[in-house]
């Protein structure tokens, strides 16, 4: 679930691996693999995993192959934020805002979205157009950027006809693999140093080799660090986690899963020193 999103009618119980020690060796007829494949879906969808649009694209449209099976001339996508993550068309929007200044692509779109909303008509001459704000239009350019992608996510999902769930799982997995973050698990947290050395909002990444930084919705992380050169972790403080890794200054970040955080490393650690991969 997202959050918004309205609680279920039913309950349904999902197991959650706690870590992956060899996501590129699971057998893809095993049950492990679909708990991976469901896995990273949600993951996908609630923007926390960094892949390239293009990528997302194809993600999208085998989900939905997936879910709904072939694309019939009757096939309609009712939400593409399902299958494709909110975050990161607002992140797409909002980089344009920032790019061009303002969001003034789509004026008559604006327009004519707040005429219907207001219910405002045209039988007279003397109605006032809505006034626009900021807001205004970057929902409307959220709304015409969701439609491109629907558009583009349907001219996928076209061409995946025939394809079986089991294919669409591997084919799922197989795009997935071929990014570096395959097989970690992200955490939210935000750097607020003075010294400005990480952006505020941040991934920390954890995985079989160390732990990642990622500006949160960026494809590549900004620095890496291997297990054999983190001296010591953990929280000194209630949601603070510290990293001190060897021949660099101490790392600090805010999070709320420090607990979460250390348990994962120490799983992983134990791993590297038992030689289980």
């Amino acid at each position: 679930m997202r959050p918004g999103d309205p609680m279920p009618e039913k309950w349904r119980l999902f197991f959650k691996f706690f870590c992956y020690l060899k996501p590129h060796s699971v057998p893809s007829d095993s049950i492990e693999s679909v708990f991976l494949y469901e896995q990273f879906c949600n993951d996908v969808v609630v923007g926390m995993f960094p892949v390239s649009q293009e990528k997302l694209l194809k993600l999208a449209a085998l989900r939905l192959q997936y879910l709904d099976g072939d694309c019939t001339p009757g096939s309609t996508i009712q939400d593409v934020t399902e299958v494709y993550p909110i975050s990161r068309i607002e992140q797409e929007v909002r980089e344009q805002k920032d790019m061009f200044g303002s969001l003034d692509l789509h004026e008559t779109y604006y327009k004519d979205t707040l005429r219907h909303s207001k219910g405002i008509g045209t039988l007279t001459k003397k109605t006032k157009a809505p006034q626009i704000t900021e807001e205004d239009k970057l929902r409307a350019s959220i709304e015409v950027k969701k439609n491109a992608i629907k558009a583009s996510v349907a001219d996928l999902w076209r061409r995946l006809e025939g394809t079986t769930a089991n294919q669409v799982q591997q084919k799922y997995l197989e795009i997935l693999s071929e990014c570096a973050a395959f097989g970690s698990t992200f955490f939210e947290a935000e750097y607020t140093n003075r010294d400005q050395r990480f952006p505020k909002e941040l991934w920390l990444v954890v995985n079989c080799k160390g732990v990642q930084i990622y500006q949160r919705g960026a494809v590549a992380p900004i620095q890496s660090y291997l297990y054999e050169n983190i001296v010591s972790f953990g929280a000194p403080v209630s949601n603070e986690y510290k990293l001190i890794v060897e021949g660099q200054a101490p790392i600090s970040i805010h999070t709320s899963q420090v607990a979460e955080i250390a348990k994962l490393m120490k799983a992983y650690i134990q791993a590297v020193v038992a030689h289980q991969y």
